[in-house]
């Protein structure tokens, strides 16, 4: 005979449960309770964790509220319930106390109108009674002395809803005041209607912000409930269901990014962010986020690199100059990439500003130009070689010995022309072309056909590294066609005459 049960697939093993919960920290499965009693109408939670034998804790929430809308709730996992179609309210898995009751050497739920017994020996027994108003549940676990008051400690942390009184082992936690209010629109979880799967959503919710009860060490919290420790020195309440897996202790590192980048809008023009904290990791996160208001970064910038400050470029003139005009000089590589194009885009600027290009106008007075050897001949070929290959054409180059220019080289991109100081680059510099050396500064000069706004910005940095690519191609493809083979040929002919 076939038996055929056409309501339930599954069994659940109240063992294999335990095993998935025994491990957790005492808090995290009190808090389960706390949530549920704070999502119904109520105006006190009280909760107390004691010891009530040697080797058992008493865990007691009891609520006012109009208790259980049905009693199976207690003990049926991932029921439908009418908390997934409201984001204002924290229970969504129907989990909750059955997580508690999995690892309890016993538990007791009164209600009004019913109350419920799991005893040690397994099973549970539903009963009715006289209750009229509120929940009581108790639950009895084996519990360290260290794990107990730990677990007292941390549900002292959590923030109380207005309007509900709520007390930890015969303590009220104080509601406290944020120091800032802003409301955005994060992802979150929801059931369309009764029935319906749960689907991830936006909606706009209110994001409290509040000094840390431990100094620079914040939270993450949904509704009053911590949900992870961060690194940021504000405790965070969002006003709505985070996403967040059936354990509910750790938020998506997007998320995070997005909250970071509205509490870094709401503290900055409250003049929260400072030289000392400006360079935090949690602050460059925000600054990344695309959400992050331009007014916002400036204000990070100035606190963070100072209000005169230029990124270094690689000519030691151009940073000399701009520290004698009383400029402070960042290097890039401290910066990432998009903080830096971030910062560029709300003014940032290098020091190339201080750049001494030559004037070749007819009234000025011209740099004394190099006299010519052989090296710089060979120099001058290749700089047009490689300018051809690079860019396409093969730009006019000059060689100049002239401490008035400031700099190993430039490029005047109106005239297509790249200029060499040969005085401070030394004549060794310029025997034996082609070099590594010499190469390098030809690609990052010729890079500047990009503009000069900002002139190392990201453009440059864009045209440099296709610029580089394309010359180590080159070299991997050309064969017989690169510079030095075609040197090499035209000496042995000229040898062979």
């Amino acid at each position: 005979m076939i038996k055929v049960d056409n309501k339930n697939r599954f069994e659940v093993s109240t063992e294999g449960m335990k095993l998935l919960h025994e491990g957790r920290p005492l808090w995290e499965l009190v808090k389960e309770l706390i949530a549920n009693a704070w999502d119904e109408d109520i105006t006190r939670c009280e909760v107390s964790l004691t010891k009530a034998t040697r080797s058992l804790v008493e865990i007691m929430v009891e609520d006012d509220g109009a208790g259980f809308r049905d009693i199976t709730d207690a003990y049926t996992l991932f029921a439908p319930t009418p908390k997934q179609q409201t984001p204002s309210v924290r229970g969504r898995f129907n989990l909750g106390e059955k997580e508690l009751l999995s690892i309890a050497y016993s538990g007791y739920i009164d209600t009004v109108g019913s109350s419920v017994g799991f005893p040690a020996s397994g099973g549970r027994k539903t009963v009715k009674n006289f209750r009229t108003k509120g929940t009581c549940v108790r639950i009895y676990v084996k519990a360290s002395k260290d794990s107990l008051a730990h677990a007292v400690d941390k549900l002292q942390t959590f923030i109380p809803p207005k309007g509900i009184r709520y007390a930890v082992n015969d303590q009220w936690v104080k509601n406290r005041e944020p120091v800032a209010i802003t409301n955005a629109m994060l992802p979150t979880v929801l059931s369309s209607a009764p029935n319906q799967p749960i689907r991830k959503t936006r909606r706009k919710t209110d994001i409290s912000v509040y000094e840390p009860l431990v100094e620079g060490q914040g939270q993450i919290y949904e509704m009053g409930i911590p949900i992870q420790k961060i690194a940021v020195p504000f405790d965070i309440d969002i006003g709505q269901k985070v996403p967040l897996p059936p354990n509910r202790d750790i938020v998506p590192t997007a998320y995070l990014q997005d909250v970071y980048s509205e509490v870094l809008a709401a503290v900055a023009i409250k003049g929260y962010i400072t030289e000392e904290n400006a360079s935090d990791t949690w602050v460059r996160i925000a600054v990344e986020d695309p959400r992050t208001p331009d007014e916002i970064v400036k204000i990070v910038m100035d606190k963070k690199l100072g209000e005169r400050a230029l990124i270094a470029t690689v000519d030691s003139g151009e940073n000399e100059r701009a520290i004698n005009k009383g400029y402070s000089i960042v290097n890039g590589k401290t910066l990432s990439p998009i903080e830096r194009k971030r910062f560029y885009e709300v003014g940032l600027g290098t020091a190339h500003k201080f750049a001494i290009v030559p004037d070749f106008s007819p009234d000025a007075k011209p740099l004394r130009k190099a006299k010519m050897t052989l090296s710089l001949e060979s120099v001058a070929e290749y700089t047009q070689w490689l300018s051809t290959q690079m860019i396409g054409y093969a730009c006019e180059v000059v060689f100049v010995s002239d401490l008035r220019l400031n700099a190993d080289a430039t490029w005047d991109n109106s005239r297509r022309t790249f200029t060499w100081n040969v005085m401070r680059l030394g004549k060794r510099f310029f025997e034996n072309a082609p070099t590594q050396e010499q190469t390098a500064l030809i690609l990052h000069e010729v890079s500047h056909i990009a503009g000069d706004d900002p002139p190392h910005g990201e453009k440059f940095v864009s045209t440099l590294g296709d610029i580089a690519a394309k010359a180590v191609f080159l070299a991997l493809t050309l064969g017989d066609d690169l510079w030095w083979a075609k040197k090499e040929r035209e000496y042995e002919r000229a040898s062979s005459v």
